[in-house]
C-alpha cells in the first residue's frame, strides 16, 4: 500500500523536518517540485493565486491604520488615453443643454412621441455620466409607460367622480377593479335593454353601447379640476409621486369660488357703516386697507407700514429700470 503522507490533522510544526544536504538543490528542480505542488491544488484555487498578482490590496492595510496614518497605495491601472476624435471629445455641456429646447407635452398640448423622448432622454443620459446614451428600446419603453400610467390615472378619477358607467358591472374597457357606481333606474333600463339586444329588437351602435349607455355617455360631462381635487381627497389615485400637483389641486381655488367674490346684497339695501370710505380709501398711511369677506372693516386698527423718503412704489419702479437697463447692457 502506498505511503498516503501525513495526516491532515498534524501540525506543521510536528512534521519532521526536512534533513538539509550538503549539495543544495538546483533552481530547476525546485521549479518543477513547485509546479507539481501547484499543479496538484484544484482549478479554483491555482485561478486565486494568479489573481493575486493583479490584486492592489493589502491584508495588513487595515492593522496599520490603527497605528499610523498611511496613505492608500496607488493603483497599479493607468488611466486610458482618450482617443482623438472618438466620444472623449464630445462636449457634454451643449448636448445636455439641448433637453431644454425641447418643449413640454403642456405646451404643445400632444402626447409625445417615441422622437421627442429620445431627444430628452440623450441630454440627461449624458448628465448621468451614461456617455453610451440610452437603448434603442428606452423611448418605446417610456412611452408605454407614460401611457399606461395615465390611463390608471384617468380610471381612477372616473370611478370615484362618474356614475352609471358602461356595463353591467360599470366596468367596461376600464379595467378589473373599477366598477362604477349606477343607480337603479339606470341598472334596471340596461338589463332591459341587455336582454332586448339578444333577442334581436334593439342593436348596438357603432362602439358596441346599448342606447341608454350612449344616452349617459352623451350627458356625462368632461373631467375638470372639481373632479380630480375630489378623487385626491378620497384616496391617492397614482399621483403621490408628484408631491407639487397635489398641493397645489388639494390648496387651491376651488372652481367658481372667485368668480363672485364681490356679488353681494345688503339687508334692506343699507351697507353697514364706514363701508363706503373704507372701500373707495385704497390708501391710508402709504398702505393698502383690506376688507374683510364682503366688505366688512376689520375691527382692529391694523398699523400700515410707516411712511419713508424713496421707499414708495415709484422709486420701487425707477430701481427696477435702473437694474433692467443694467441686465440689457450686459446681454
Amino acid at each position: 500500500m502506498p505511503d498516503q503522507g501525513l495526516a491532515p490533522w498534524v501540525s506543521a510544526n510536528d512534521k519532521p523536518a526536512a534533513t538539509t544536504g550538503t549539495k543544495p538543490v538546483s533552481g530547476d528542480a525546485t521549479e518543477r517540485r513547485l509546479k507539481g505542488d501547484v499543479m496538484q491544488l484544484p482549478t479554483r484555487d491555482r485561478r486565486r493565486i494568479k489573481d493575486l498578482v493583479q490584486n492592489d490590496w493589502d491584508p495588513h492595510e487595515s492593522i496599520s491604520n490603527i497605528f499610523a496614518d498611511t496613505r492608500r497605495k496607488l493603483s497599479t491601472v493607468t488611466d486610458a488615453t482618450p482617443t482623438v476624435g472618438g466620444i472623449n471629445n464630445m462636449n457634454f455641456d451643449l448636448e445636455i443643454r439641448k433637453r431644454y429646447a425641447q418643449p413640454l407635452a403642456v405646451e404643445s398640448g400632444e402626447f409625445p412621441d417615441i422622437n421627442m423622448i429620445s431627444g430628452r432622454m440623450l441630454p440627461s443620459c449624458y448628465e448621468a455620466g451614461l456617455v453610451n446614451g440610452h437603448t434603442v428600446d428606452a423611448p418605446q419603453f417610456l412611452s408605454v409607460a407614460v401611457e399606461t400610467f395615465i390611463k390608471e390615472v384617468l380610471t381612477q378619477v372616473f370611478s370615484r367622480t362618474r356614475s352609471n358607467g358602461p356595463g353591467e358591472s360599470g366596468s367596461a374597457g376600464f379595467g378589473v377593479g373599477t366598477t362604477w357606481i349606477q343607480t337603479h333606474k339606470y341598472k334596471r333600463q340596461l338589463e332591459y335593454e341587455e336582454e332586448a339586444a339578444i333577442r334581436g329588437e334593439i342593436s348596438r351602435d357603432k362602439s358596441g353601447l346599448l342606447p341608454i349607455e350612449s344616452r349617459a355617455a352623451s350627458e356625462r360631462g368632461p373631467l375638470g379640476m372639481s373632479d380630480l381635487r375630489l378623487s385626491l381627497e378620497m384616496a391617492d389615485t397614482g399621483m403621490a409621486q408628484f408631491p407639487v400637483l397635489m398641493t397645489q389641486v388639494i390648496y387651491g381655488y376651488r372652481e367658481g369660488e372667485l368668480e363672485n367674490w364681490d356679488d353681494y346684497t345688503w339687508v334692506c339695501d343699507q351697507p353697514p357703516e364706514a363701508y363706503t370710505d373704507e372701500k373707495h380709501d385704497s390708501e391710508a398711511n402709504g398702505g393698502h386697507v383690506f376688507e374683510l369677506t364682503n366688505g366688512y372693516p376689520d375691527a382692529m386698527d391694523i398699523d400700515t407700514e410707516a411712511w419713508w423718503e424713496g421707499a414708495e412704489s415709484q422709486d420701487a419702479d425707477m430701481l427696477d429700470g435702473i437694474l433692467d437697463s443694467c441686465l440689457a447692457a450686459g446681454s
